[in-house]
Parts: structure tokens; C-alpha cells; sequence
């Protein structure tokens, strides 16, 4: 029984009295925002860049999954981390100029953001 209450303590959790409870608080679940998706390249090139921000991560690292011409029936799937900042930026392949970003966080519920540019 000592050894579980130690390992409980060492998790965050702690036991008095018969009830088990939590001394972690829960905060807000991060939530992912593209602020910019754009051709790059010359005319006809296939490359875009995918810019956004996770706000919500409480200063550390949160990886995503960027997922290129997701609505088609050959999407690309790209993976990335947004640092503390929660800035992140993305060189992907894309013929038909969507993508969707999904947060791949597993204390939270997944979010995604969409977003397309007309090709030129």
C-alpha cells in the first residue's frame, strides 16, 4: 500500500482519508488556428505553406497533423510541433490547395482548423 501511495504522490495525485483526488488544475484545451495558407513557388507549382498558432498550450511543445488536400481521395499527411510559443509553419504538397490542421493532444479533445487558397 506504501509503494502505491508513493507512486500516486509521483503522479500528481495524492490519498488522504480514504479519498483519492487530483492537486493538477484543469485549464482551458488548446485550440489551433491556421493564419495563413499561400502558394509558394513559380506559377503552376504544387508547394504551399501552412502558418498558424496554438493557443492554450501553456508554454510547451503540441504536435499536429497537417493533412494536404484532405477532401481528396489522396490527401498527404504531414506531422509538426508548435513550440512554446505556439507558433508553427508547414512546406506541404498540394494539388488542390486544402488543408486541415488537426491537434494531436491527448489530454484534450481533438481540434482542427481548415483552410484553402485558389490555385493560380
Amino acid at each position: 500500500m506504501k509503494f502505491l501511495l508513493l507512486n500516486l504522490v509521483a503522479m500528481g495525485l495524492f490519498y488522504s482519508q480514504g479519498i483519492l483526488a487530483s492537486n493538477y488544475i484543469k485549464v482551458a484545451a488548446p485550440v489551433v488556428k491556421v493564419n495563413s495558407f499561400q502558394a509558394v513557388g513559380p506559377q503552376g507549382s504544387e508547394l504551399g505553406e501552412v502558418c498558424g498558432t496554438v493557443t492554450g498550450a501553456n508554454g510547451v511543445n503540441v504536435n499536429l497533423k497537417v493533412m494536404a488536400d484532405y477532401n481528396s481521395n489522396d490527401p498527404g499527411e504531414y506531422h509538426t510541433f508548435a513550440g512554446p510559443s505556439g507558433n508553427f509553419c508547414e512546406l506541404i504538397h498540394t494539388v488542390y490547395g486544402s488543408v486541415e490542421v488537426t491537434l494531436l493532444d491527448p489530454s484534450s479533445s481533438t481540434t482542427k482548423a481548415f483552410a484553402s487558397f485558389s490555385k493560380r
